[in-house]
């Protein structure tokens, strides 16, 4: 016991595999997380499964998400939405860098590791994909308030890169600068 504190997150093999997506989603996550090691990145620890359960053992964020940290101030200040981006930047570049593509940066998905402080970690990678250097996504994803005009007219047959993720991070700091999002439609055709 090294006496660390963890987080665990319970998974369902019931629910999983009725519905075969989350559980390609999950072994997406399972694959990625446990290649990647970025100190803007979300650790995971270990993965144990039982018969009716995984048990994704994941560094503990005590801050909870940015969501909440932005919900709970009204907004960040100039130097404070510069450091979460920074950090944010950093961790994007580095899975880049690796082939991976998130594809659902919004502050739901941004864990911070303390109450007080800004250091934020990225989470959640459900819906992310290793990808080539040129290779290029065209399945629609995302949280339609995040998501890049280009995933959006995906539907079409259009392809996108890893350059959504910058667009998403974009709304991210509008939302850290003004306490709301830049768009209010909240549908994919809004």
């Amino acid at each position: 016991m090294t006496g660390d504190q963890v987080a665990v997150k319970i998974i369902d093999k019931s629910r999983v595999t009725e519905h075969k997506k989350l559980l390609l989603n999950f072994d997406v996550e399972k694959s990625i997380l446990g290649r990647v090691k970025h100190p803007s990145i979300i650790r995971i620890r270990a993965i144990y499964h039982e018969e009716q359960f995984f048990y994704v053992v994941l560094d503990l964020a005590k801050g909870g998400e940015l969501f909440d940290r932005i919900v709970e101030q009204g907004h960040f200040t100039e130097d404070e939405t510069r450091i979460v981006i920074i950090q944010l930047l950093l961790g994007l570049n580095y899975l880049h860098e690796q082939g991976i593509v998130h594809r659902d940066i919004k502050p739901e998905n941004i864990l911070l590791s303390g109450y007080e402080g800004l250091d934020v970690k990225l989470a959640d990678f459900g819906l992310a994909k290793i990808v080539g250097e040129q290779s290029f996504m065209k399945t629609l994803c995302g949280t339609p308030m995040y998501v890049a005009p280009e995933v959006l007219k995906s539907r079409s047959g259009r392809i996108y890169s890893n350059k959504v993720d910058i667009w998403s991070l974009g709304v991210v700091l509008y939302i850290c600068i003004f306490g709301f999002p830049p768009f209010s439609g909240i549908s994919i055709d809004n």
